[in-house]
């Protein structure tokens, strides 16, 4: 009976380990003092802009010749447009008869839309070339090729542009 009689042991509690605690608390409180001077560092302040109005030059207007080159069930479409004090546009279409020879009319046909837009306007030396999605490579070089023997700077664009284009023409 003695035994029943002894008050049970009390369960020792084990003291938290501190140290770990304070290493992260030390290496967070680096991290965020750092973080916002680097924050402050990186931080720009700009003056504002002084605004100046400028007026528009009284030259001529650009033409920016636009060539859009799309596709059709019948024939294939080379559109040239330019704006400018005399907009205009100059349209050819060519029927894929010959395979063999397809390329070459190609050539022919924007060699021509080059040349007769060159002789319009002798000063201008640009020109956007835009081909809708479904102009095969070989197209696109050949019309390329007949647009510089005229006119030797040549841009190319996005074909949206083609098929807004060719959407517009339709309506």
């Amino acid at each position: 009976m003695h035994e029943l009689m002894n008050r049970p042991h009390r369960r020792k509690i084990e003291e938290m380990p501190i140290a770990p605690i304070l290493d992260m608390m030390v290496a967070v409180i680096f991290f965020l003092l750092l973080s916002t001077t680097f924050i402050e560092f990186t931080k720009q302040t700009l003056q504002p802009v002084e605004i100046r109005t400028t007026q528009m030059a009284q030259g001529p207007l650009p033409l920016s010749p636009k060539l859009f080159t799309t596709r059709t069930k019948e024939w294939l479409s080379l559109n040239l447009t330019w704006s400018g004090e005399r907009p205009g546009h100059l349209k050819k279409n060519i029927t894929n008869v010959d395979p063999l020879q397809f390329s070459k009319d190609l050539i022919n046909v924007s060699r021509e839309l080059a040349t007769e837009f060159h002789q319009r306007f002798p000063a201008e030396s640009n020109v956007q070339l835009s081909f809708g999605p479904d102009i095969f490579y070989q197209e696109i070089i050949s019309v390329m090729d007949g647009v510089q023997s005229q006119i030797p700077n040549v841009l190319l664009t996005s074909y949206d542009e083609a098929l807004r284009q060719q959407r517009a023409l339709n309506e």
